[in-house]
């Protein structure tokens, strides 16, 4: 079973590698850098279900509502959805400082865990390597390396390091009416490589946590998800886009697969958003990178 995933992880960004590299979709032509409003601010809401950490059989539902805000300044890209800072741009590559993180749990909550110290909230940061590999009207397909130090927040005053992550990953964007049609989807491989401190916060069981029906593990370092997303995108009007995701994540085949933490070695997040801007900057801005990459 681990086989079968792995080999359809690696055969999907074996498809996209081929893809990028054939000639037919070897073509770079990347949107012309036209200028756009420096920021541009409105509302936005949404709706998610997800599972409580990778592996577990729990669930959560998020409704939000909240500020919309895109910034395009020469540093802070704001997307919306992301913020990163830019280190370096050209229209095909770029280095940027990007992060992540997951909510916490509480293992009172939680059957896999129950008596176990709760997982805090935890966040990461780190440089990402982002290369263009193909750019037409119709298709993107884009490759990155990120690389993430990980910490978790008791409180503001109780921060704790978790280790290091890094991430490759492929997405593969398709827009079947060109740049200014209103659909555009988006598919994304990964796979989230973690070293042993970052691995066991999720998923050791130490001896003193040990019970009959939950054995002592050391998950040691190596590769502990691999993901699979789907996004569509759809813009109602000028300022108007609704969105829905899919997001599959297995630990089979991987370093916690076997964890006495993991009840569910597949597990699946989805929801479906909106914003509406309703204000923007009379100052515009022309950028190598568009805000939203």
């Amino acid at each position: 079973m681990g086989a079968r995933y792995r080999a359809a992880i690696l055969g999907g960004l074996g498809v996209l590698g081929v893809l990028a590299a054939g000639p037919a979709w070897a073509r770079f032509e990347p949107p012309p850098a036209e200028p756009e409003p420096l920021w541009e601010a409105g509302v936005a809401a949404g709706v998610a279900s997800v599972a409580k950490y990778a592996g577990s059989s729990r669930r959560d539902v998020y409704f939000a509502a909240f500020p919309y805000m895109i910034y395009r300044g020469p540093w802070l890209r704001v997307s919306g959805r992301s913020a990163h800072l830019m280190l370096a741009e050209t229209p095909r590559y770029w280095l940027d400082v990007s992060g992540g993180g997951w909510l916490p749990v509480n293992a009172g909550n939680d059957t896999a865990r129950a008596g176990m110290p709760d997982l805090d909230l935890t966040f990461q940061a780190g440089p990402r390597i982002n290369f263009l590999a193909t750019a037409t009207p119709h298709s993107d397909v884009l490759l990155r390396l990120a690389t993430r130090a990980v910490w978790s927040a008791a409180s503001f005053n109780d921060i704790s390091h978790r280790g290091y992550v890094v991430e490759p990953a492929v997405r593969l964007t398709l827009r079947p009416w060109g740049r200014t049609g209103r659909i555009s989807l988006m598919t994304t491989l990964s796979t989230l490589l973690g070293d042993a401190e970052h691995n066991g916060y999720f998923y050791d069981v130490p001896p003193a946590f040990a019970t009959p029906t939950r054995p002592a593990y050391d998950a040691g370092a190596g590769p502990v998800a691999y993901e699979l997303s789907v996004a569509a995108t759809w813009k109602v009007i000028r300022h108007v886009h609704v969105g829905v995701y899919v997001q599959a994540t297995t630990l089979n085949g991987t370093v916690a697969a076997d964890s006495p933490l993991v009840q569910d070695e597949t597990t699946y997040a989805y929801g479906v958003g909106f914003n509406w801007v309703f204000w923007e900057s009379k100052r515009k801005v022309a950028l190598p990178v568009p805000a939203d990459e």
